[in-house]
């Protein structure tokens, strides 16, 4: 019997290469949906995203108790997780990236794919952060959230 539940989600190596653009920034049905499913054990539920990039976390924010993105961590990333998760370091950081809610609120879908080869890079300076900002559209995680620790 556990008292916290801790699932790996995230992209495989199939939807996040170099030189390839994703179709969605949605994660796989089959792993929400195995999220769905913990969630209904009422357990604590621990989330470990992998993935190098920004993700639609909808359904990740509703049924998660806490949520560490894990990025790429290459192959000591399970020390460093495990380290996290047994409170040995405080998982501390600013993102370097910004969480939009859904596709929808990024700025650069206008311009997505393109043409032809040549992408587009319209934002000027709005890019990131600065864009969600300056227009006031929501993210998932605002710059000023405080993060929620909880003893596991």
């Amino acid at each position: 019997e556990s008292d916290v539940l801790v699932v790996f989600l995230g992209l495989d190596e199939f939807s996040e290469v170099e030189g390839i653009d994703r179709k969605t920034m949605r994660l796989p049905k089959n792993q929400l949906e195995l999220l769905r499913v913990l969630a209904t054990t009422k357990k604590k539920i621990v989330t470990v995203l992998s993935c190098g990039c920004a993700v639609e976390l909808g359904m990740v924010n509703k049924y998660s108790d806490a949520i560490i993105y894990g990025s790429l961590l290459g192959e000591a990333g399970a020390i460093a997780i495990i380290d996290v998760l047994q409170g040995k370091v405080n998982p501390s950081g600013k993102l370097a990236e910004t969480f939009p809610i859904s596709y929808s609120d990024v700025p650069s879908r206008r311009y997505y794919p393109g043409h032809e080869v040549t992408a587009e890079y319209r934002e000027g300076p709005f890019v990131g952060y600065r864009y969600y900002k300056t227009k006031g559209v929501k993210v998932e995680f605002p710059l000023r959230i405080r993060p929620k620790l909880y003893p596991l």
